[in-house]
């Protein structure tokens, strides 16, 4: 992802990992990157790869009943089939419970085709409190852009971005619903 938003935010790290906190004032420092920026400079595919992170656009088939949903999802892929996929879709979440699961996906961490992916089966996650609202069924019809790759030294960054784009209800309104799912 050659100068783009994420490489000018790390460079900047000095090859040290960094707080949340950093993490948040940079954003602040740099702005927050709009969704076709995002999409224009990212490493782009054309399907989902099971266990790489990928932004994406997306317009539901049933977007007039659900009760909210998400037009710009920031998903880990755990299944894919025919016409369909599985995906945990972060934005779901506060950011706290963003960082909470990824700990966990990140001892799932292999490599496959010479990059690093997190690689889980269903049976291996579902007891995850965090996983219970953002597990969601994606039609491959309905994508409306490539798969933007996010590698694995870009997650921390990504999970911070402030770039879902809820239709139907507020981010707390969403927050909200998840942390009750999570608790309850």
């Amino acid at each position: 992802m050659a100068d783009n938003y994420f490489n000018q935010i790390l460079s900047q790290r000095g090859g040290q990992e960094r707080s949340f906190r950093w993490y948040q004032q940079k954003i602040r420092e740099f702005g927050i990157p709009t969704q076709r920026r995002l999409i224009e400079t990212g490493d782009a595919n054309f399907d989902p790869q099971i266990g790489n992170m990928n932004f994406f656009v997306y317009d539901p088939k049933h977007k007039k009943t659900l009760p909210y949903y998400d037009r710009f999802p920031l998903i880990i892929p755990v299944e894919e089939k025919n016409q369909y996929f599985l995906g945990l879709n972060f934005h779901y979440i506060s950011i706290p419970y963003r960082i909470s699961l990824i700990e966990k996906l990140l001892r799932f961490t292999r490599t496959a085709q010479n990059e690093n992916r997190i690689i889980m089966e269903w049976r291996d996650i579902k007891n995850f409190r965090e996983v219970r609202p953002v597990i969601k069924k994606y039609l491959k019809r309905h994508v409306r852009s490539p798969f933007i790759k996010i590698t694995e030294e870009e997650y921390r960054l990504a999970l911070m971005l402030p770039v879902q784009d809820f239709k139907k209800a507020t981010r707390n309104k969403v927050y909200y619903d998840s942390r009750r799912m999570i608790n309850g």
